[in-house]
């Protein structure tokens, strides 16, 4: 599996990125390729030049365009639409939670998260989306 991690904190992105590769045995599926994305029109990049995206794991609070921009844009495209996406930020009111799933986010966590909350929600959303 493929996923890119979208957020403009590198410390944060090491973080999400630590946390897969040190819980490698938890996963239903073997991790091939973690890309990285500083904000929401990078990450517009990386999916158009990695047709393997398998999930994306995205931040809220970005500049250039935001979490909630991108997943929009995606939503909107049939190329992307089908890509999971996990919002991972510190946007934890209830009406952004709701707004999130809304429009096309299969999960959302908190930050500051648990690495397990973190493993079980990839993997939980994995099984449901991915295979």
């Amino acid at each position: 599996m493929n996923l890119l991690i979208v957020d403009d904190s590198v410390s944060m992105r090491k973080i999400i990125k630590n946390t897969l590769n040190q819980n490698l045995d938890k996963f239903s599926f073997s991790i091939e390729e973690i890309y990285e994305s500083k904000d929401g029109a990078e990450a517009m990049q990386v999916l158009k030049e990695n047709s393997k995206i398998d999930m994306i794991l995205l931040d809220w609070i970005m500049p250039n365009m935001d979490g909630f921009e991108f997943l929009e844009i995606i939503e909107a495209d049939e190329n992307y639409k089908s890509i999971p996406v996990i919002m991972i930020t510190t946007e934890g009111r209830k009406d952004e939670v709701v707004k999130a799933i809304k429009h096309g986010a299969k999960a959302y966590i908190c930050k500051p998260f648990q690495q397990t909350e973190l493993v079980k929600k990839v993997d939980d959303i994995y099984k449901k989306y991915c295979c």
